[in-house]
């Protein structure tokens, strides 16, 4: 399995960064999601924060509002097809699964490849590490 290699992050805490592969700016709430059965809690619009992406997740590209992924760049499977389905995307976002809460609203901005997080909303995750 895949494994994303730590780095010192210097990044503001409401910040993360990573390679644009399918441009786009978008706006919404977080559904990190760690396996294939908490894939089926995506709601319409949602964005969809994983480690990476293989196969078995395209049924969910047409749900997402936009894809955040840790593992990834231009050419994997996540970049390809969120280009074919026109949904915003940024890989190779270190942290992404530690910092990023299912109670957070944030901003995708695949053209440059940012993340801002825009509110901390009361919910059942860990508000801010």
């Amino acid at each position: 399995v895949p494994v994303p290699i730590e780095q010192s992050d210097s990044s503001h805490d409401d910040e993360l960064a990573g390679i644009p592969v399918s441009r786009g700016i978008v706006e919404g709430r977080v559904r990190k999601i760690t396996s294939m059965a908490e894939a089926s809690s995506l709601q319409p619009g949602e964005i969809m924060v994983v480690e990476f992406t293989d196969i078995g997740w395209t049924p969910f590209y047409s749900i997402a509002g936009g894809l955040i992924t840790e593992i990834g760049s231009p050419l994997s499977h996540g970049a390809v097809v969120a280009r074919e389905y026109g949904l915003p995307a940024v890989v190779s976002v270190k942290g992404a699964m530690k910092k990023l809460h299912n109670s957070h609203t944030i901003r995708l901005d695949a053209n440059t490849g940012s993340v801002e997080i825009l509110s901390y909303s009361a919910g059942t995750d860990n508000i801010k590490s």
